[in-house]
């Protein structure tokens, strides 16, 4: 449609914007979600995070319960911690020489029995702080096996071109889990 302007001449109207504001602020902000695989893995993801920061929570809150002991507590971090700073770059191979999707089902397999495990000892009343101090490391370990693996799958999910939107969700849902799963 054409609309003549008071000199004589004819110009195009603008089309009508239809697209919500966010949307041409941001344009790409989401774009990796239109991979469905990457929506699950991002749920996933989500609902791990959560777990893992509420059992990291659980974990400091009972060591300290059980000893009464600040130093107890501070330890239960380091037990996290350090296995996962070693572990990494033992990740990073086996990312590299296993499939992707068989390591995150396996480590998260392994977190699930290791969370019922620590239940079951806590119902029993068996549970001692040597048991909340494994159970940190063997999760510290294995999650730093799976997050090189967690990472690169991103890539096989959404494709070069939406892997830095893809891989910023991803930390953006990680750093959020960290704040809300507690």
């Amino acid at each position: 449609m054409s609309v003549a302007d008071p000199h004589g001449s004819e110009r195009a109207t603008p089309a009508a914007d239809n697209t919500p504001r966010w949307r041409r602020l941001f344009p790409n902000t989401f774009d990796a979600l239109h991979s469905r695989n990457f929506r699950l893995l991002l749920a996933g993801n989500t609902l791990q995070f959560t777990a893992m920061q509420m059992q990291n929570l659980v974990r400091g809150v009972l060591a300290f319960e059980i000893t009464g002991s600040f130093t107890a507590l501070g330890f239960m971090a380091l037990a996290t911690s350090l296995p996962g700073f070693l572990a990494t770059p033992i990740g990073g191979v086996i990312a590299d020489r296993v499939p992707k999707k068989t390591v995150i089902q396996a480590v998260q397999t392994f977190n699930a029995l290791n969370a019922v495990m620590l239940a079951l000892l806590a119902w029993s009343g068996h549970l001692g702080y040597e048991h909340l101090a494994i159970t940190a490391v063997l999760q510290g370990a294995v999650n730093s096996v799976m997050t090189a693996s967690r990472h690169t799958i991103i890539q096989d999910m959404v494709g070069r071109d939406r892997l830095m939107n893809g891989i910023s969700l991803n930390v953006s849902v990680q750093n959020l889990m960290q704040l809300v799963g507690p």
